[in-house]
């Protein structure tokens, strides 16, 4: 479609989850998202591809919660200087939520991003990871474990260790 849709679904989130960090994952909606939390503003998102939302501080533990999205696929595509998603690339017109989306929960510190670049010619790869945290006075040390699983089957586990920064900015390492 083109225009705007608005989409809406109720979740819970169980009690034994407080303290975690709750997030709205979407892999994909086109193109200007707001998102709404129990009637709270919680985020908004230009594009189309994957992003998230913390709605940590929104979520009710243990009872019923409301989510809402108002999707706008603007109509004057034609003369925006801006992309809108690989469906128009295609000479298809979609807006709204078109892939899967989720709420999810992790730790306060978590991996918001992981880039692959794969060197063929060198049967390797460097992995860029992206670490979250909170905001803190002191830095911390973490130990990041990665499992690569191989063509042949073969499992190898990666691990680095860093110390995370005193800020809450993210903080990225590449490995």
């Amino acid at each position: 479609y083109v225009g705007t849709g608005w989409y809406e679904r109720e979740f819970t989130v169980s009690d034994s989850l407080k303290g975690r960090r709750i997030a709205a994952v979407f892999c994909g909606v086109n193109y200007f998202s707001k998102i709404w939390v129990n009637g709270q503003p919680a985020g908004e998102h230009e594009g189309s591809y994957e992003f998230s939302v913390d709605i940590s501080k929104l979520v009710k533990f243990g009872q019923t919660n409301k989510i809402t999205l108002e999707v706008m696929d603007p109509k004057e595509t034609m003369d925006m200087e801006f992309p809108v998603g690989h469906q128009q690339a295609l000479g298809i017109r979609m807006g709204g939520i078109y892939r899967q989306s989720w709420i999810e929960a992790t730790g306060k510190t978590y991996v918001s991003d992981i880039h692959i670049i794969p060197d063929i010619d060198k049967s390797q790869a460097k992995v860029e990871v992206q670490v979250n945290s909170p905001e803190t006075d002191t830095t911390r040390p973490v130990r990041l474990d990665l499992l690569i699983e191989g063509p042949d089957g073969k499992r190898r586990t990666v691990r680095r260790r860093m110390v995370l920064p005193k800020s809450g900015k993210p903080f990225s390492a590449t490995m």
